[in-house]
């Protein structure tokens, strides 16, 4: 059941397949429950087509685009495919993490030679992990130029950057907030949310680390899925 005050409008999930972008109350779902077109990306096609049978099942309208997200031509051409399908790109939430790509033995693409690292520095400090910073900010600057040239055609729109509260991830923030100041005027938003330690398989991919995190946190509790769209 759909509730409508999105309906007309196309979002990307951008890794959908895991992480803060997939369950039943997450992003994606979220997005389809209030009427949206959803476009859902990530490598696993797929979890990504379970996902779109899932929500066309309950009333929604979503189609699943296997992307590497680490390739700028790979996401163009998911904006492509949006805007062919759809006609409009009104909105965009990009949660690119480089540890989903290396866990559960996924492709790890272009960041392959750092997933090594990155497993041995994780049990000191898993999200200031070498791969961690470079390799999102890599990926989510030509997802957020491409996604706002997009939206500027489809009349204005607003772009979400998922990132975490670690020291790695200050580029990203610092990306969406230059993008922000770049796009104002134009019709198109940009805000990133700073999550902190969240389950799913990039938590999962660095085991027990998470739990020095949560420990250390106010709240003493880790983020679910759900807690994204909320």
């Amino acid at each position: 059941m759909t509730c409508g005050v999105l309906r007309g409008r196309t979002a990307i999930v951008a890794s959908a397949g895991r992480g803060i972008g997939h369950g039943a109350a997450a992003t994606s779902c979220a997005l389809s429950r209030a009427g949206a077109s959803v476009v859902l990306a990530a490598r696993d096609g797929r979890a990504l087509a379970a996902l779109a049978a899932h929500l066309g099942a309950a009333g929604g309208q979503a189609v699943a685009v296997p992307t590497d997200l680490a390739s700028p031509v790979s996401v163009r051409r998911l904006v492509e495919q949006t805007l062919g399908a759809f006609g409009r790109l009104d909105a965009a939430c990009n949660d690119i993490a480089c540890a989903g790509c290396c866990a559960a033995g996924a492709d790890a693409g272009p960041c392959a030679a750092d997933c090594a690292a990155w497993a041995a520095d994780c049990a000191d400090d898993w999200a200031d992990a070498g791969c961690d910073g470079a390799a999102q900010v890599r990926a989510m600057s030509p997802a957020l130029r491409y996604e706002a040239e997009a939206m500027r055609r489809s009349g204005g729109g607003h772009v979400v950057n998922l990132t975490s509260c670690r020291g790695s991830r200050a580029a990203v923030i610092e990306l969406t907030r230059r993008a922000a100041l770049d796009l104002a005027g134009s019709g198109v938003r940009a805000n990133a949310v700073v999550a902190g330690p969240v389950g799913g398989a990039v938590g999962g991919a660095v085991g027990g680390a998470v739990g020095g995190v949560v420990d250390g946190a106010e709240g003493r509790r880790g983020g679910g899925a759900g807690d994204g769209p909320d």
